[in-house]
């Protein structure tokens, strides 16, 4: 017997033909039929296949069974080598037992996947004889049946693949067509793709035509002939994509794309499709476009211009400058011409200037990726300085120093690509003009605030510089009342709360400040700095939650290496407080998503810790078990902020899924925290650090309709700290930090 598993792939034919004389008839049907009916075999065993369709040729019902077998397994649409040929042979060389099937098979009317295969035995019997095949189609051309129209179209296909095409054949496809069955129009498409070469007008017109009447149906089957076609005209193929870009079908959108790597001279007229898909919102749907945009950029760098050119004018329609898709993939290679042609852009209004710092925005993400493209970044640099240093209410600084080295740290490059970003969103979201007669009268109302304040804001309106005080102090009392997500009530509240904090500030004893006039100098650089601002903020919101008769000192130094920020008296025990202000991940700043982020939360904690541990305070903890260390993180600019810190004190969310092995299905699925990577149990090193206090801000208006910050917060012990505070004082704590506990119910699993 012939046993299929024991047959190389290599070998099979030698195999089989060496073993046919031992084979009995019912040995053959067998084998054909177990290659039919199970792809995979098929596919391995194709060739022994074509040899046992032509061998078992016959006008036995067995062989018709063995059509009918076929003719259910396969696409009727789909033209397998396997299938042609070994019935085309059986009509060309044994063609009175092709007639016999051929005439058996059109004569059943029960069966119309069969007749499609006809089609092949009819090619077979008539190769070499077009004009009798012709005439023979001729006379038969009222017929209706869409199988045997499809069958008549394929013999046409096979006869005329090296023969001459002549009027006679353009008639007969004529006919076919304006029957307008979507099989037969199929079979004229491969038909049309595969004479193309012959006659490229003519053909074209008929894959035109057939795509115009319903490119939903066909034009899956044009746009995968064109990526495996070695010659299409260049006007042809973008005259079809007019028609195919409209699909609804991502496949036939993937296709088209796919396509485009054949012609990267068009830069023109791809990018017309691209901006099409942009405007339909289909971009994202298309795989592989970031792939073919990619390769095409490396080979021409019109497609950059062009890409370019289209966002700029769509922006600019749409009236906002919106996301620029797949545009970083443009970039691999060619940021540096990009930026060529996004820095030659001349703005004449707000929309366009918009625009391209949204495009210089991108190359900026693209340059965060790695440090080698820090030539491009520095060109980015120089020329925002160029263009925007005097953009009013905007300011520009970059580190002269990273500028003047020719290597640079990944420290050092990070902090260009921060400083960067930050002028770019001011240049996109910062306002470009203030109130001050309405800034200056609101100041009256803050003498606190107005006796640092009036020259910083003075200097703002004279140079034109920005500072977080404007927007807080623009507002107009009679305006309606205001939500508490609106601007004026958290720029009311920060008023508030710096108005309360300020005399603090000056009044608490101060070991790295000990003077009033180094405190008030200290006021005003926080006051004057925008990124100190913030941070300042913070310390001026926990020292009006603790209250003036709790604190016992500011900026403690234990040595001369490092401070404690803040130390406080709570109840019979000291508490030491290091405040930190993490701003937003990196990565969610520059990129679109991220999908993972490490947890700002962990590394601040470390980060504070060995600040601790070199201050000397940790020697106040050992000595002592009523003095305690917190860790105090402002939240408000981290993202998700409950996840964060659950994931630094708790451990990552992991999912663990128990699956059957004999049915491969869930049986039981376990959400938890893998504690071991979180921050405490790494090792005895943090025994020091009695918990954190975590926070963020929010505005809040009491009943007498004055607005303040409050504090939506939680602390959490360190289960393994060497002194920490007990259940109930925790609560006492809470109580006089927070308005509210910070929401991290979605972090917790059962």
């Amino acid at each position: 017997m012939f046993d299929l598993k024991q047959i190389s792939k290599e070998n099979q034919i030698e195999d089989y033909r060496s073993k046919i004389a031992i084979l009995s008839l019912e040995n053959k049907i067998q084998i054909i039929k177990e290659v039919i009916s199970d792809p995979y075999k098929f596919i391995n065993y194709n060739n022994i296949f074509s040899e046992l369709l032509y061998d078992l040729a016959s006008n036995t019902p067995e062989y018709y069974q063995i059509l009918e077998l076929i003719a259910s397994k396969f696409n009727k649409d789909l033209a397998y080598a396997n299938l042609f040929e070994p019935l085309i042979k059986v009509g060309k060389e044994r063609k009175d037992i092709a007639l016999f099937l051929f005439n058996k098979i059109m004569c059943n009317p029960d069966n119309d996947e069969l007749k499609c295969l006809g089609g092949h035995l009819l090619g077979g019997i008539y190769l070499g004889n077009k004009k009798e095949l012709v005439t023979y189609l001729q006379e038969r051309t009222e017929e209706t049946n869409p199988h045997v129209i499809l069958a008549y179209v394929r013999s046409l296909r096979i006869v005329y693949r090296e023969s001459t095409i002549d009027d006679s054949f353009f008639k007969l496809i004529d006919v076919y067509r304006a029957k307008n069955f979507e099989i037969s129009n199929l079979e004229l498409i491969h038909l049309s793709f595969d004479k193309y070469s012959k006659n490229p007008q003519r053909f074209f017109n008929l894959i035109r035509l057939l795509l115009e009447c319903n490119p939903n149906k066909y034009a899956h089957t044009v746009f995968y002939r064109l990526l495996y076609l070695d010659y299409f005209l260049d006007e042809h193929f973008f005259a079809l994509i007019d028609i195919g870009k409209t699909s609804e079908n991502t496949t036939v959108l993937k296709d088209i794309c796919s396509c485009f790597i054949k012609y990267p001279s068009h830069a023109s007229q791809i990018m017309d499709c691209i901006f099409f898909w942009i405007k339909k919102n289909k971009i994202f749907w298309i795989s592989l476009v970031d792939h073919v945009l990619d390769e095409l950029s490396k080979k021409e760098k019109n497609f950059i211009v062009e890409y370019i050119k289209r966002y700029s004018a769509l922006s600019l329609e749409y009236g906002y400058p919106f996301p620029p898709p797949m545009f970083q993939s443009l970039l691999h290679d060619t940021a540096e011409d990009a930026l060529e042609v996004i820095e030659d852009i001349k703005c004449t209004n707000r929309i366009e200037e918009l625009a391209k710092l949204t495009l210089l925005r991108e190359i900026l993400q693209y340059c965060y990726k790695d440090i080698a493209h820090l030539p491009t970044l520095k060109e980015l640099a120089i020329h925002l300085h160029v263009e925007f240093s005097n953009t009013p209410y905007t300011e520009c600084r970059f580190n002269a120093r990273i500028f003047k080295q020719s290597t640079i740290n990944k420290d050092q490059y990070h902090e260009l690509i921060d400083e960067i970003n930050t002028f770019i969103e001011a240049l996109i979201y910062g306002r470009r003009s203030f109130d001050f007669k309405e800034i200056f009268e609101n100041l009256d109302n803050y003498k606190n605030i107005k006796k640092y304040a009036q020259s910083i804001l003075q200097e703002c309106q004279i140079k034109k510089k920005y500072s977080p005080l404007l927007w807080m102090l623009e507002y107009n009392n009679t305006d309606a009342v205001v939500t508490n997500r609106s601007d004026k009530g958290w720029g009311k509240a920060y008023l508030f709360e710096l108005e309360n904090g300020l005399p603090i500030f000056e009044r608490t004893p101060n070991d790295k400040y000990p003077t009033q006039s180094m405190r008030e100098k200290h006021i005003k650089d926080s006051l004057s700095n925008t990124d100190r601002f913030w941070t300042f903020i913070t310390e001026l919101l926990l020292l009006n939650k603790i209250g003036p008769d709790s604190i016992i000192c500011l900026s403690k130094q234990f040595n001369y290496k490092s401070d404690i920020d803040v130390i406080v008296a709570f109840g019979s025990k000291v508490l030491l407080l290091e405040i930190t202000f993490p701003d937003t991940h990196r990565e969610l700043k520059l990129m679109d998503s991220a999908s993972k982020l490490k947890s700002k939360t962990y590394s601040v904690i470390d980060k504070k810790y060995k600040q601790f541990m070199k201050s000397g305070a940790y020697k106040e903890i050992e000595n002592s078990d009523n003095n305690l260390f917190f860790v105090v993180i402002d939240g408000s600019q981290v993202p998700l902020f409950g996840v964060d810190v659950s994931e630094a004190t708790d451990g990552p969310l992991s999912l663990t899924v128990k699956i059957n092995n004999s049915t491969h299905e869930i049986v039981d699925e376990k959400l938890f925290f893998n504690y071991k990577e979180s921050i405490w149990p790494q090792n005895d090193k943090f025994k020091y650090i009695s918990g954190i206090i975590c926070f963020k801000r929010l505005p809040v208006q009491n009943c007498e309709g004055t607005w303040y910050i409050g504090l939506e917060g939680i602390i959490i012990s360190n289960p393994k700290g060497k002194n920490i505070l007990s259940p109930s004082e925790v609560i006492l704590l809470s109580q006089k930090l927070f308005v509210k506990e910070l929401d991290m119910e979605f972090c917790k699993t059962d």
